[in-house]
C-alpha cells in the first residue's frame, strides 16, 4: 500500500469516528430531555413502613414494593380508587339532622333544655306535669328531650300520654315520628307524620319529616314530591331544599339538584352544608372547577369541615395541582387529627407528585387509626 492511500484510508476512518460521535451526543441528549419529561425512575427500591407501635391489629405495612409506572399511568389507577364523593355523602347526609324539631311552647323546662342542661329540664318539666296534669306542652318537651338523648322508648310513652289527653293535639307525634325513625321502625314513623298531616295539612315540618323517611326507604320519587310540598307551604325551609338537592342527586337528576342547593343557599346565607353537598354534585358532573369553588364556599363560611378540603384536595388531583391538594390535606389533618380520609389523600398526593417516602410516611398513620382497608388500597396503586 503507498502513502497516498493509507493517508486517505486514515482520513476516512477519522471522518467516521466523528460521525459517530456526533450520533452518541444526540444520543445521550435524547435520553436527559426523557428523563426531564419521565421524573419516576425506572427502578426505586423498596420502602420499609414500620408499623406504628400498640396496634390492635396485626397488620403492618411493611415491603411494600413501588412498581415501575409513569406519572400518567399511576394518575389513571389512583383515580379509580380515589371517587370518594358518593361514600362522603352518605355520611356526611346522616349528621344533617341529630335532633328531633322543637316546635312546642317556650316552657321553663324547655328553657333549660336548649341550654343543653337536660337533666334539671327533665327535674322541671316532671314537676310541670305533676302539678298540672292537662297542661300539655310540659309533656311534649319532656318527650323532646327524651327523644333528643335517645331515650326513643320514653319518648314515645311520654308523647302518648300526651295525645291521650287531647288526641288533637298534634305536636307529640313529632317525637314518636322521630323516635320510631331512630329506632327503624318506618312504617310508625310514616304513620306519626301522616297523623301531623291529618290534623294538621298545613305543617311544613310534617311533609319534611315525611319526605326524610320517603329518602331513607329508597323511594326518591315520592321523597322528592314530599318535599315540594313542604316548600310550597314554607318555601324558606332550607333544609327541605338541602334534602331535596340529595334526593335529585340519587334520582341522578343533578341539575335539578343544583337547582336545590341554591335556591338553600339564597334562603340561607352562609349555609355550609348546602355549599358542601353542591360541590358533590359538580363532581359528579365532572365539573371539578365548579366543585373545588363550592368547597371553597363551604370551608369559607365552617372551616374545619374536613370533608371539604379534602375532596377539593382529590379535585386539584385531578387537575395535577399536586402541591394545592396536599395543602388542602394538612388542612383537613390539622382540624381533624384522626380523619382517615386525610391519610388516604395525602399519600396519593405525595405519590403522584413524586415524593414516595413521604406517602409512604403517611399512609402508615391509618395503621394508628386501624384503618388498613385504607392502607391497602394505597399500596395495591403501586402494585402491578
Amino acid at each position: 500500500m503507498n502513502k497516498k492511500t493509507i493517508i486517505i484510508v486514515l482520513l476516512v476512518t477519522n471522518a467516521l469516528c466523528l460521525v459517530a460521535v456526533v450520533f452518541l451526543m444526540i444520543s445521550i441528549r435524547e435520553q436527559a430531555a426523557r428523563q426531564i419529561v419521565q421524573p419516576v425512575p425506572e427502578q426505586i427500591p423498596v420502602e420499609t413502613v414500620q408499623p406504628q407501635t400498640g396496634q390492635a391489629s396485626t397488620e403492618t405495612l411493611q415491603q411494600k414494593p413501588v412498581a415501575k409506572k409513569s406519572i400518567p399511568q399511576l394518575t389513571l389507577q389512583a383515580f379509580a380508587k380515589l371517587d370518594r364523593t358518593t361514600q362522603a355523602m352518605q355520611a356526611y347526609r346522616e349528621t344533617l339532622r341529630t335532633e328531633p324539631p322543637y316546635l312546642g311552647a317556650s316552657t321553663s323546662s324547655w328553657s333549660y333544655a336548649k341550654l343543653g342542661k337536660y337533666q334539671k329540664a327533665i327535674e322541671i318539666a316532671k314537676d310541670e306535669i305533676q302539678s298540672n296534669p292537662e297542661y300539655l306542652p310540659p309533656r311534649y318537651t319532656l318527650g323532646w328531650i327524651y327523644a333528643k338523648l335517645a331515650r326513643y322508648n320514653e319518648a314515645i310513652k311520654v308523647s302518648d300520654d300526651a295525645i291521650a289527653f287531647d288526641p288533637s293535639f298534634a305536636d307529640p307525634y313529632f317525637n314518636i315520628a322521630w323516635s320510631y325513625l331512630k329506632l327503624g321502625d318506618y312504617d310508625k314513623a310514616t304513620d306519626a307524620c301522616k297523623q301531623i298531616i291529618k290534623l294538621d295539612p298545613d305543617s311544613a315540618m310534617a311533609w319534611f319529616g315525611l319526605a326524610r323517611i320517603y329518602g331513607i326507604l329508597g323511594r326518591y320519587e315520592d321523597a322528592v314530591d314530599t318535599y315540594n310540598q313542604a316548600l310550597r307551604i314554607k318555601p324558606d325551609l332550607e333544609q327541605a331544599s338541602l334534602f331535596l338537592a340529595m334526593d335529585y342527586y340519587d334520582l341522578d337528576t343533578l341539575e335539578d339538584a343544583l337547582g336545590a342547593c341554591k335556591k338553600a343557599v339564597e334562603i340561607k346565607s352562609g349555609y355550609y352544608e348546602a355549599y358542601f353537598f353542591q360541590g358533590v354534585v359538580y363532581d359528579k358532573l365532572s365539573r371539578y372547577d365548579e366543585a373545588i369553588d363550592a368547597y371553597q364556599n363551604a370551608i369559607r363560611y365552617k372551616i374545619d369541615l374536613a370533608p371539604a378540603h379534602i375532596l377539593m384536595a382529590a379535585d386539584y388531583i385531578k387537575f395535577r395541582k399536586y402541591s394545592e391538594a396536599i395543602d388542602a390535606c394538612k388542612e383537613a389533618i390539622s382540624y381533624d387529627p384522626d380523619y382517615a380520609e386525610g391519610y388516604y389523600t395525602l399519600p396519593l398526593a405525595y405519590m403522584l407528585s413524586g415524593d414516595t417516602d413521604l406517602a409512604f410516611e403517611q399512609a402508615a398513620q391509618l395503621n394508628r387509626l386501624n384503618r388498613q382497608d385504607l392502607a391497602k388500597v394505597i399500596f395495591s396503586i403501586t402494585e402491578n
